[in-house]
């Protein structure tokens, strides 16, 4: 009786996460999403069955908006999970970030001289900026234009300050056109 119970509540939550698989497959953050949720959920029900736990008490009121909040913890921990990363050094009076940050962003730059002295490059060039976001389509004219993303010189025009965007959004834009723009170039996407 209990295992048939266990059975049913287990298909029912299950059944109330999200799905992991999409359009373009199986999305591996929301496998790891239902899995912790899923995880949590089990590990709650075992604990309330070696001993009571009044934290079950709320899934007999509102299931749906309590396992809602163990999917949103789950989603929280997930996230952070994928962007961590390591803090690169940089000096303070820098406007713009060091080469090793340069590095990380990519190795091939679609803006290089070398590679914008050849025609063909250039039109395909500007037909992948075409088909940019307007906000990165933007950041990317205006690099072109070699207008720096901040300054700390209130008198020069910036990314930043004509966007009336934080540096840092704008330098996760221009990473996202970059990239955008290499799978483009490189042949693996289109235009």
């Amino acid at each position: 009786m209990v295992s048939r119970l266990f059975h049913l509540l287990s298909e029912r939550v299950l059944h109330a996460l999200p799905k992991a698989e999409g359009i373009n497959g199986v999305s591996l953050s929301k496998e790891q999403i239902r899995e912790r949720t899923y995880d949590r959920f089990t590990d709650l029900l075992l604990a309330d069955q070696r001993a009571y736990d009044d934290r079950l008490d709320y899934y007999e009121i509102n299931f749906n908006g309590a396992l809602a909040r163990l999917r949103l913890t789950a989603q929280k921990q997930v996230w952070r999970d994928e962007n961590r990363s390591t803090t690169l050094e940089g000096s303070d009076d820098e406007a713009e970030p060091s080469g090793e940050v340069e590095e990380a962003v990519g190795s091939c730059d679609p803006m290089s001289a070398e590679a914008l002295d050849d025609a063909r490059y250039r039109s395909r060039l500007d037909a992948a900026i075409d088909s940019l976001p307007p906000i990165q389509r933007r950041i990317v004219e205006m690099l072109r234009q070699e207008i720096p993303i901040d300054s700390k010189d209130p008198s020069v025009v910036t990314i930043s300050r004509v966007l009336g965007k934080v540096e840092k959004t704008v330098r996760n834009q221009r990473d996202k056109a970059f990239t955008h723009l290499r799978i483009v170039l490189s042949g693996r996407g289109k235009a």
